[in-house]
């Protein structure tokens, strides 16, 4: 960025990251499933996590609510884990993956 007035002018240079969103993949999370889909809310995930760190899992229903948050520490290598969604409305959501190796979002189904 170069700024001017009426002194002069100044340089600076900055590293800038600007987030890739996608619906689908971003990031190197291996292969990830989510399944079954659709279900009746009881869902499971898979995948394989190359960095080690902290996993992040949201769900997150179609007005942006928050619905689900859990966080797993220090983390590394084949991940698995289910959740019991039953309570919630028939609809579409999100599952969003957040870890080391990148996020990840995938849309599913609870269908009662």
């Amino acid at each position: 960025m170069i700024a001017y007035n009426s002194c002069g002018s100044d340089t600076i240079c900055k590293m800038v990251w600007a987030e890739n969103i996608s619906v689908e993949r971003f990031g190197n999370i291996q292969n990830l499933r989510l399944f079954p889909n659709p279900s009746d809310g009881v869902f499971n995930v898979t995948f394989d996590q190359q960095m080690k760190g902290s996993l992040q899992l949201e769900i997150i229903d179609l007005s942006g609510r928050v619905v689900l948050n859990k966080l797993f520490s220090d983390h590394q290598g084949a991940f698995s884990t289910s959740f019991d969604l039953g309570r919630l409305a028939s609809g579409i959501y999100q599952l969003r993956l957040q870890s080391p190796d990148g996020v990840a979002i995938r849309s599913f189904v609870i269908q009662k």
